[in-house]
């Protein structure tokens, strides 16, 4: 059976038609010309994987990965740089496109180096022991002794072993978490003091735990939190009031409370709001080292996202909002709080386009503008997208 690539989808596989009907495909790029072999058949689309390529793209390289198109990381590899970021912006585009979203603006490129740039990895452990990554389409573990995406720390301690040893100090786990930033390492540890890393983000320093969240490409997430605390309007001339001071600032899943830290200089009260334990307690200890002294308040909400929406603080007037949901995007009834939430200036960060596209489309058919929108590319070799947006109020309602 074969096929002409059209273009790469959320997901990251090819789609192409075969006798009218669509057909995903890992492996392929646009305009190539290759045999496949059908994996599963569904009523309306099928999934295939590429058996040969007949015609390849001038845009294909060789992977310089030995476990390309076995482990299950990075989908683009084969594709160069540059184009792997038209690839990106195309999926984004589609996504804004197909759920009606009306941007017709520039897709702005927060760029990341294309390797070396990945600070933290959760390994899973071979029936042997040694770290690794899962299968393409698998939960096998592939086992792994180098990997390019990696910041250097993270390959020497593949390469040298040190991963395999430490990985053995917890015989009841099989997936660890590791971090590493600037000459720092540090392996999850039986010992909770062990798991804590401290790293400069734009001259903040920001202590997390490595078994909890915290993103992946520091260089770039440090350009893209920059970005979004940026061009705040505090009142209602449409100017930028680079020399005032805003009343208040939400940051809505806030973790760790990184955009809270950075922000400090921006509000004069700051209110993070986030479920998970150990990050509003990380929070509370970086913004107490970071606004000791100046005259920044801060308020910790430690609740479900549909918990806040409850509160007297929930009806504020907000001069600033950053919103940094996971995967799943915004909560239903967050959402539709924000719908006549009382925002000057809200910012959307994400990672998943898909829901970010559809949260955009709700927001805009409840009195929100999307007046810009960044493609952060934080994973380069993946079809993986971060995407920031850019909110005001079609209506002024604050």
């Amino acid at each position: 059976m074969y096929v002409t690539g059209e273009k790469i989808v959320t997901g990251g596989k090819c789609i192409a038609h075969i006798d009218g009907k669509t057909v995903f495909i890992s492996g392929l790029l646009p305009e190539e010309t290759a045999e496949i072999k059908i994996t599963k058949s569904r009523r309306d689309y099928d999934e295939a994987e590429t058996v040969k390529i007949l015609e390849k793209s001038p845009r294909r390289i060789v992977p310089p990965c030995p476990n390309a198109g076995v482990c299950g990381g990075c989908s683009l590899i084969m594709a160069e740089s540059g184009y792997q970021q038209e690839l990106r912006t195309g999926i984004l585009r589609d996504l804004l496109e197909r759920f009606k979203c009306h941007y017709d603006g520039v897709i702005e490129i927060i760029p990341s180096r294309p390797f070396e740039y990945r600070s933290r990895f959760q390994f899973h452990k071979t029936a042997g022991g040694k770290p690794g990554l899962c299968g393409k389409a698998s939960n096998r573990v592939i086992p792994v002794n180098d990997c390019p995406v990696a910041v250097p720390e993270i390959r020497e301690m593949l390469a040298d072993g040190e991963l395999e040893k430490k990985a053995a100090l917890l015989p009841g786990k099989d997936r660890i978490n590791v971090f590493a930033f600037a000459g720092k390492k540090s392996v999850e540890s039986p010992v909770d003091t062990e798991n804590l890393f401290t790293i400069v983000i734009n001259n903040k320093k920001i202590t997390f735990d490595i078994r909890s969240f915290f993103q992946s490409n520091i260089p770039a997430f440090e350009k893209a939190a920059s970005t979004a605390l940026s061009g705040f309007r505090f009142d209602n001339t449409g100017t930028d009031n680079s020399t005032s001071k805003g009343k208040t600032f939400l940051d809505f899943y806030s973790g760790c409370g990184v955009f809270s830290v950075m922000a400090e200089n921006i509000f004069q009260k700051l209110f993070l709001v986030e479920e998970n334990a150990m990050s509003i307690a990380a929070a509370e200890k970086n913004l107490g080292r970071n606004i000791s002294g100046n005259k920044t308040d801060a308020l910790f909400f430690r609740m479900k996202d549909r918990e806040w929406t409850e509160t007297e603080e929930s009806k504020m007037e907000f001069d600033g909002a950053v919103i940094d949901p996971p995967r799943t995007g915004i909560g239903k009834k967050t959402l539709s709080w924000l719908f006549s939430a009382k925002i000057k200036n809200l910012r959307y960060l994400s990672c998943e386009p898909s829901t970010f596209a559809r949260d955009t489309a709700e927001l805009i058919s409840n009195g929100w503008k999307l007046e810009k929108v960044f493609l952060c590319d934080f994973y380069p070799q993946t079809h993986h997208i971060e995407t920031l947006g850019f909110f005001s109020r079609t209506e002024q309602k604050c």
